[in-house]
Parts: structure tokens; sequence; C-alpha cells
């Protein structure tokens, strides 16, 4: 009779690379979540009629959250100073609107 013993075989850098991938895959599309549920506040703030410190402050969050993904390197720079410029847009306009 043979003795079985398992060998527990080692993992290659492609499938170790595969593992991590998977989980910085994850972890980003949580924070984009996050960011856009953040920008979605701001946007039903200002269609709600909401008062201008509640949606101001709904701002000052989203662009922490935008700014918190460019540190990660979940968006890129130009991108996020985009979606900042368009909510503050909206948000300015409501404010004088009001």
């Amino acid at each position: 009779m043979k003795s079985e013993t398992t060998v527990k075989k080692a993992l290659t850098s492609p499938e170790k690379y595969h593992r991590a991938s998977v989980k910085r895959n994850l972890q980003n599309r949580i924070l984009k979540s996050k960011t856009h549920t953040a920008i979605k506040k701001v946007l039903k703030a200002i269609s709600s009629k909401a008062t201008k410190e509640e949606t101001n402050e709904l701002l000052k969050q989203a662009q922490s959250q935008i700014d918190k993904n460019v540190t990660k390197k979940v968006i890129k720079k130009n991108k996020s100073s985009r979606m900042k410029s368009t909510i503050a847009q909206k948000v300015k306009e409501y404010v004088l609107a009001t």
C-alpha cells in the first residue's frame, strides 16, 4: 500500500495576483458605491428643498468621500475634480435660487 500524503500545492504568481485583484476590486466597488451614495444624498437634498445648511453639509461630506477615493487611487484626480465641480455648481444654483 502506498502511504497517502497530501502535499499542499504552492500558489503560483498568477493565482496570487488574481486573488489580490479580486479583493481590490471588491474594496474599490464599495468605495465607489459610498461616493455615489453621498452624491445622491446631495442631489436628493436639492430636489427635496432641504435647508441651505443641510445641503452644504452633505456637499462637504460628498467632497470628502471623493477626496478619499483619490488618495486611495480608486478614481483619478481629474474625474474627482469634475464630480466635485458638478455637484458644487448644482448646490450653488440651489442656494442662489432660494
